[in-house]
């Protein structure tokens, strides 16, 4: 069935493309696409926070869920690591008690009428269940110029429970050049609905019944439309969309969807295909057949449903080479198997972690599930060198002519640039990769990333506003004795006059122990200048960056957690302008060699803003 539904804003927009997130590319026959470089200079790159912890909100993972984070090399540096390149851009609430129907899975960005725009999804609730949780397309804007989304510059753009019932998560979402935002859900009442100019438009909606596309011998065959999950663009108003079968293994593959004579459905020939194919696990469907012989196979040694996820998606638009001249469309998608997991390695062993591959549409069919269609664009995985294993993808985008590639490596998260510099169709030779961004290399606070649902987007640099204050800055190094645990240090909310939440916190300190939080109030320490190297203690490679004017005691959790309230004392309008300098001692009398265990954090500068306006 085919509706229409009201929504609350207008999606008007001036046609502008955003590229989404994937790893595939498609080119068009007998033209080869063109050389291209490395961005400059580098584009701005929004990454989504989705962690949760208890239903009490109080545990470090809640105190960073549903957050925006935006990476931006205003230096020119190539980097994103210094100080103000990484910043919040939005986050729902400044309590540790947050409302916990938010989840934020999806983000994408686009100029509209000359203002960036950002469109996320709300449809996550870890807590709750049935009514309780939520499927929400969101728009915010800078209105006010701050660098900063704040909640009363959010719009809901449409409610998806409401729009198609049942029980959602939403992490499809799409921006067209049309001016169309598409959204999907999955778990429980999936669909696909078509925002644009304040209605919608209910594409597929699982409880309709069964939704059907053209099999591998031309009959209809029934997909999967309760597990759509990831999404990216096709043409100026189409999109690509990801079935992963979680629950039971159905499609595992990656439809397409367009309204092509613009009657409001997606049931006219060549409006509804399965576009993309590589695990076979709907044995009626379309499907590419070089994986599991020149590609590896798609099939994993999983009890559980037994395939690897190729649902990251990302669009590109590249220029052709030779003397035609033109663009086309690429298409990527990319694996999100951890290197650790059952879904890590296939049947035959191989690791299919961090693989990136690129489609070719040869003959213009309109898929590519034909035999030549697809190569690897990247390797990073298990079976790559160390310097070139991702050990998770995240979330991609492009921008350009590059990939935007957010991946877990190591302890940390990092982002990389992946651009085709000699026209070869991959990204594995000498200088096509650009690490950009290491967590652990920020000169901007650690943000104690945990990531469940994540997502990438690039846009244009300098179209928002630099960021004029940090929350907090980090200087210096910290240090462990005895072989304990070098602790962290951080701030999180505002450190604004009148703010209602703004805290200290600790991390990897002794568990079930105890934290000295320390305010410097001078530059020397017993009349010697500071940073004093500690080593004349009985401390070496420990250094003291403040005189320890004032300090609290703070008992640690289990997970080694600390946290301190500070904003009691940002109601006090004197402190305004004041730049306030932390650093945390950690102890346990009984460490891992049986011996005191001691450990100092960074520097931590905390600049205290005046009240907002």
């Amino acid at each position: 069935m085919l509706r229409n539904v009201p929504t609350s804003s207008d999606a008007r927009s001036t046609p502008v493309r955003l590229l989404t997130a994937g790893v595939f590319a498609l080119t068009v026959a007998g033209h080869a696409h063109a050389q291209f470089q490395h961005p400059t200079p580098l584009p701005e790159v929004l990454l989504v926070n989705d962690a949760f912890g208890s239903s009490t909100g109080t545990t470090s993972l809640d105190l960073y869920e549903d957050q925006i984070f935006r990476l931006a090399d205003f230096d020119g540096d190539g980097l994103f690591e210094s100080v103000l390149e990484t910043s919040l851009l939005f986050e729902f609430g400044k309590s540790p008690n947050k409302n916990k129907s938010w989840g934020i899975e999806a983000v994408r960005s686009r100029m509209e009428n000359g203002v960036p725009v950002v469109y996320f999804t709300n449809g996550r609730n870890p807590e709750a269940s049935g009514s309780s949780k939520v499927a929400e397309l969101w728009r915010g804007s800078d209105v006010d110029g701050d660098a900063f989304i704040d909640e009363s510059e959010l719009t809901l753009v449409g409610d998806l429970k409401a729009i198609l019932g049942g029980d959602q998560t939403m992490q499809g979402l799409a921006v067209c050049s049309s001016g169309s935002v598409w959204a999907a859900t999955d778990f429980g009442g999936g669909g696909l609905v078509r925002f644009f100019n304040g209605s919608a438009t209910v594409l597929v909606d699982d409880d309709d019944g069964p939704f059907k596309v053209p099999g591998k011998f031309g009959s209809p065959v029934n997909i999967d439309t309760d597990d759509f999950t990831k999404m990216t663009t096709y043409g100026d108003d189409g999109v690509l969309v990801y079935s992963d079968g979680y629950q039971s293994a159905k499609d595992e593959a990656v439809h397409r969807f367009q309204d092509l004579n613009g009657d409001g459905d997606i049931l006219d020939p060549n409006e509804a295909v399965c576009f993309f194919n590589a695990t076979g696990a709907n044995t009626a469907l379309l499907r590419n057949p070089d994986f599991g012989t020149t590609l590896p196979s798609m099939v994993v040694n999983s009890s559980q449903n037994g395939y690897c996820w190729l649902k990251e998606m990302a669009t590109m638009t590249e220029p052709l080479g030779g003397d035609t001249g033109g663009t086309q469309e690429s298409y990527f998608f990319a694996s999100t198997s951890s290197n650790t997991s059952a879904f890590g390695i296939n049947q035959a062993g191989q690791f299919v972690n961090g693989l990136v591959f690129r489609a070719v549409d040869k003959n213009l069919n309109g898929h590519v599930n034909d035999t030549g269609e697809v190569n690897l664009y990247y390797d990073g995985s298990g079976d790559a060198g160390s310097a070139e294993q991702l050990d998770k993808i995240l979330g991609i985008d492009t921008y350009e002519q590059s990939l935007i590639l957010f991946y877990l490596r190591g302890g940390g998260k990092a982002v990389i640039l992946l651009t085709d510099l000699n026209g070869d169709g991959d990204a594995m030779d000498a200088g096509e990769r650009l690490d950009v961004w290491d967590e652990n290399n920020s000169s901007d606070q650690p943000w104690n990333l945990f990531f469940f649902g994540i997502a990438a987007a690039a846009f244009e640099p300098g179209i928002l506003p630099e960021p004029t204050s940090r929350q907090a800055t980090l200087s210096g190094t910290g240090c462990a004795q005895f072989g304990g645990r070098v602790p962290r240090m951080s701030a999180q909310g505002e450190s604004r006059i009148g703010s209602p939440f703004c805290q200290l916190q600790v991390f990897d300190a002794p568990p079930n122990s105890f934290t000295w939080l320390f305010l410097g109030a001078t530059n020397t320490f017993f009349g010697q200048p500071l940073p004093v190297d500690l080593g004349v203690v009985g401390l070496p490679g420990c250094t003291l960056y403040q005189d320890l004017a004032f300090n609290w005691i703070q008992p640690t959790n289990a997970d080694g957690f600390a946290k301190l309230e500070i904003s009691p004392a940002l109601q006090f309008g004197e402190l305004a302008g004041s730049i306030l300098h932390f650093q945390a001692v950690t102890a346990d009398g009984l460490g891992v060699t049986n011996v005191p265990e001691i450990g100092l954090t960074q520097l931590l500068t905390l600049e205290i803003l005046g009240p907002s306006n």
